[in-house]
């Protein structure tokens, strides 16, 4: 496969005028999900010092963690801008007169093709193993989901197509932009990182809201958009007059 279109929403609405603005989108963020599970010693609260704190231990981390990305966010990637961290759940203990044994926090990471999955699992392999050589600390790194961003260049074929019959179908200039979000590209990407891929498909300001919904007219105009953009891919004599 060459080519693929994601027919997510790339549409917003525009309440003041009426209109619609509509956008295809050529590169996304990849996703880091991860884990850490700090793991203690239980004991009663009245004598603290007979057990260890998961929480306090999982804290240091966590201010550690905080360091490490407020350095990481200085560095820019030129398409997809910083990486985007956020602590996302954090539980711990089992009752409030005991010391927690058990902590876990788990964190996603929007990364970039410079800043990118393998390099902050490293960093962060290397920041628990050095906080593990204090005493009573049990830090470990779980690995929960790793997708890769997702870059097209402007100038493929598939991205000129959505400009060109993008402005006809939709009676506007299709601005490229890029999402922090993740969709299914990333993972057809892991299959094959020479396919290009474009984001276009109808919607409105309602995506992942109560009531999410798409007008049928927009639905039946999208089809025809998409029909008429793979006909004219796979008709390489037409392409090539782009």
């Amino acid at each position: 496969m060459d080519a693929l279109i994601v027919a997510e929403p790339s549409r917003l609405s525009n309440p003041k005028s009426g209109k619609s603005t509509q956008f295809a989108i050529f590169a996304q963020n990849g996703v880091l999900d991860y884990e850490v599970i700090s793991k203690g010693k239980s004991a009663h609260s009245s004598i603290p010092d007979l057990g260890i704190n998961a929480i306090d231990n999982l804290h240091e981390y966590m201010n550690q963690q905080k360091k490490y990305f407020d350095n990481v966010a200085q560095i820019n990637d030129s398409v997809l801008g910083k990486v985007i961290p956020v602590n996302s759940i954090i539980s711990g203990g089992e009752q409030v007169n005991s010391v927690p044994a058990y902590a876990k926090l788990i964190t996603k990471v929007r990364t970039t093709t410079i800043v990118n999955a393998n390099r902050i699992i490293s960093d962060l392999e290397d920041m628990i193993m050095e906080l593990n050589r204090v005493a009573d600390n049990n830090l470990e790194l779980n690995v929960l989901r790793q997708l890769d961003p997702v870059v097209t260049s402007k100038d493929s074929p598939i991205i000129q197509l959505v400009s060109l019959y993008g402005q006809a179908f939709f009676k506007q200039k299709i601005a490229l932009e890029t999402v922090a979000g993740t969709t299914d590209a990333a993972t057809f990407i892991s299959e094959n990182d020479q396919m290009d891929i474009v984001q276009i498909g109808p919607g409105n300001d309602t995506s992942h809201m109560a009531n999410e919904y798409i007008g049928k007219q927009d639905f039946l105009d999208y089809i025809d958009f998409i029909k008429k953009i793979i006909v004219t891919y796979l008709n390489d004599s037409l392409v090539k007059d782009i």
